[in-house]
This record gives structure tokens, sequence and C-alpha cells, in this order.
């Protein structure tokens, strides 16, 4: 399915992309 974003890492890397990983990094950062 297509979440907005799942601040777990695990679904996150299973489901989205390496890419919306790195928009996370960046923005949390």
């Amino acid at each position: 399915a297509c979440r907005p974003f799942v601040p777990s890492g695990s679904a996150e890397k299973s489901s989205s992309a390496p890419g919306k990983a790195l928009n996370l990094k960046m923005s949390s950062s």
C-alpha cells in the first residue's frame, strides 16, 4: 500500500523507497 510515512524504519524500508528514508533523515537532521 501507499502510506504517507511510518516512523518505524522497517515498514518504511519494506513499503517505502530508500529515497523517503533519506528525506526523513534530512528533515529530521
